[in-house]
């Protein structure tokens, strides 16, 4: 199988075109593994956890990891120049 890629486009706050950047990839399992949408940061991480890992956005990517064997939630989110992430969970909640 392919490679899967997230790539997240930020607009700038410009005349530039704005970017893409690679927020993580995965060489292993299909796309329809993977359920992907926008969430509210202060909806996963506690407002401590925020300033500690010094999250620069309001909004992030949640990407949940659905097959049999894999079972993870993960949250992206833009903090000191680049896209992180962190592991907030298994499925189900």
């Amino acid at each position: 199988m392919l490679p899967i890629r997230l790539v997240i486009f930020t607009l700038s706050g410009g005349a530039a075109p704005g970017s893409l950047e690679t927020a993580d990839q995965w060489d292993n399992g299909g796309v329809a593994n993977y359920f992907i949408r926008r969430v509210r940061i202060a909806k996963v991480l506690s407002g401590k956890w925020v300033r500690t890992l010094k999250a620069g956005a309001k909004v992030g990517v949640m990407s949940v990891e659905a097959a049999e064997n894999e079972h993870g939630v993960d949250v992206y989110f833009w903090a000191k120049s680049q896209y992180r992430h962190e592991p907030i969970g298994q499925w189900p909640l």
